[in-house]
């Protein structure tokens, strides 16, 4: 009997269990980054690395320097074992198993988790054709102190998701609580108004994903702002992006409370993203 590829590692083992005990379960106490593969390659490691040292600071983690390496290793390996040339890798880290209550207790090991599994079938076709958007009624919360950051907590994704079942679209344009638009449920959001480039600011809430970063790196012109959606619906064009989707065209936007309906005609993007992920 051939012996199936392992898709899940933890600490470098196959293993599928995580301990009740573990934080990551208990409180949501850690964070996790998505990487595409591409031709058997991770893309944009660098900047995944970046995402999970920054996050894992933020919340006071300890990630041990070696772990850029073992991770890379370990996410490469099971790529290797499923002979697969398109895939999706997530890593998630845990502050480790301890402790009742929210307090942290000394002594505590962090715990990472690499994940193989499909990459969904349909965003090759949203990349081709481009997506249809409505407004979600959910807002997100702010916070400071975490926005930007892809932490464990993605219960309001959760029940964006489930808004998103009853709604007549391809993904949701989401707002914060102070009605300036984020970004949508899976990715960040650009749009182009008089020949200018914009994205939302994300420092009250939403997440910074790694090609919106790549992007600004490459792209210093682009303006970072708070923009209502009177303000976004004045834009020209419009894509979305995350490290699984690569960019995808919005082809048109739902009407909404007292907004119209919106189509964009698909151009190219004038942006500097010669990558592999177009």
């Amino acid at each position: 009997m051939t012996q199936q590829p392992h898709t899940v590692l933890i600490n470098g083992k196959p293993n599928s269990c995580i301990a009740a005990t573990d934080r990551a379960f208990q409180f949501g106490d850690g964070c996790f980054t998505t990487i595409a593969v591409v031709k058997g390659q991770l893309q944009l490691w660098p900047f995944h690395w970046q995402r999970l040292h920054k996050t894992c600071k933020r919340l006071a983690i300890v990630l041990p320097d070696e772990w850029q390496a073992l991770l890379r290793q370990e996410a490469e390996y099971l790529v290797r074992e499923a002979h697969v040339d398109a895939a999706v890798i997530k890593i998630i880290i845990s502050r480790g198993s301890g402790g009742r209550g929210y307090a942290v207790g000394n002594g505590l090991s962090a715990i990472r988790v690499v994940t193989l599994s499909e990459l969904p079938t349909h965003y090759q076709q949203w990349r081709a054709d481009g997506i249809e958007l409505a407004w979600a009624k959910l807002a997100l919360a702010q916070q400071p102190a975490l926005a930007g950051l892809k932490t464990l907590n993605r219960l309001e994704q959760v029940l964006l998701k489930q808004e998103l079942l009853q709604r007549d679209a391809d993904d949701l344009l989401v707002c914060d609580s102070r009605g300036l638009v984020c970004e949508t449920i899976i990715a960040n959001i650009f749009w182009r108004r008089d020949g200018e480039w914009f994205t939302p600011q994300l420092s009250h809430a939403g997440i910074a994903g790694v090609v919106r970063q790549y992007i600004l790196q490459h792209n210093t012109h682009v303006h970072i702002v708070d923009a209502t959606p009177q303000q976004f619906l004045e834009a020209e064009q419009v894509f979305v992006c995350n490290a699984l989707l690569g960019l995808v065209p919005v082809r048109k936007i739902a009407a909404g409370e007292g907004f119209k309906e919106r189509e964009f005609k698909e151009t190219p993007y004038p942006l500097q993203l010669n990558t592999t992920l177009e």
